[in-house]
Parts: structure tokens; sequence; C-alpha cells
């Protein structure tokens, strides 16, 4: 039959913890505790929960903690996928919400499908190791571009998406132009045409 509490010092070993340490978890009231002939003892099911709710602590020999945020990854571990040095360039990536983030312990964790999503949908950062960024973005280019294209300030380029001309998607709060939708309009019409093109004409 398996054990539902355990004493101070097993928790202690458990977590490889001074004596001091040990205790001083168990005051914090993290766990639900028990007294058993005058012995504080630790309850396993609320100790598991505790367990993997956390980060910080890690036992000597068993499973990862933090398991209830097993579909999470750090803010240095997204720091250290985008290659990102400057604390402050990650705040601001925080701030603006690009992903779903919540808060562990006074520290911020990351949805790991929510980053991915925001990966696919930029081009301004680059995983160190990965694959390209951007992948909602293919067969699209930026109002800007659209607008460099056309010789036109990019005020023009929004007027015209307004009144329907081209389709475009907003990714991560950026207008992109679906390519193939603008180059089906600009062949059907005579007003604007491309810088390029009037180079050679």
């Amino acid at each position: 039959m398996s054990k539902s509490s355990i004493s101070v010092p097993e928790l202690q070993k458990m977590l490889g913890l001074k004596r001091g340490a040990a205790y001083y978890l168990v005051r914090q009231g993290l766990f639900e505790t028990v007294t058993v002939g005058g012995k504080i003892r630790v309850k396993l099911d609320s100790f598991e929960t505790w367990y993997n709710g956390q980060f910080h602590y890690k036992k000597v020999d068993g499973p990862e903690p933090g398991q209830t945020y097993a579909g999470t990854i750090s803010a240095k571990e997204v720091a250290a996928i985008l290659g990102i040095t400057s604390s402050g360039v990650l705040a601001d990536l925080l701030k603006r919400r690009q992903f779903s983030v919540e808060w562990v312990n006074g520290h911020p964790r990351i949805d790991r499908a929510s980053f991915e999503e925001w990966y696919d949908n930029q081009l301004l950062y680059h995983k160190v190791d990965g694959p390209e960024p951007g992948r909602n973005c293919a067969g699209t280019v930026s109002a800007s571009e659209v607008a460099a294209m056309l010789g036109v300030h990019r005020n023009t380029v929004y007027d015209l998406l307004k009144k329907g001309a081209f389709e475009a998607r907003k990714l991560n709060g950026h207008t992109r132009v679906v390519k193939d939708s603008f180059e089906q309009w600009y062949q059907g019409q005579t007003h604007y045409q491309k810088v390029e093109e009037r180079e050679v004409s």
C-alpha cells in the first residue's frame, strides 16, 4: 500500500534540501500537512500538486517540476530560441502580448502553441536554430512593398485596400497584401504602373 504522506526529513531528502530549508517550505503552507504522533507529515497528493505547479525546486531523483505547465516555455527559453540578448526587447514582446503569457510564481510562462503561431505570422524575428519565420506570410507582401512597387505613398495603398481593390490579411497587427489578388487587380486596371515597368518603357 502506497503512502499518503511523508515526513519532513523525507521531503528534505527528496528535494535535496537542508533541514532548515525543508521546514521553511512546510511553514509557508505550500502543501497540506497533518500531525501524527507529534510530528509533521506532508500529504503526498498536495505536495505533488505544488511540485507540478512550480519550477524552482527539483527532485533529486524524479520527474521535472512544472508538469502543470508542460505546454509552456520560460521567457529565458524564448530569448534563447530567438537569439535575443536584450532584456528590453523581450520585455517589449511580453508587454505587447505577442503571445499568451501566464505568470507562475512571479515569472512569465509563454504558451508554446501561441508562440509558434506568432512566429509563423511575423518576419522580424528569426530562430537561432529552426525554420524560417513568416510561414503564414507566404504569398503576401507588406503595404510598404506594394507602395514601393507602384511608386506611391503607403496611404494610397491603404485607400485602395479600403475600396476592396485587392485582398489583405492581418498578421500580428500588420497588413499583408495577398500577392495573387494584387496582381489580378493590377492587370485589370490602367491607372497605376509599376516602377520597374516605367523604367523599361
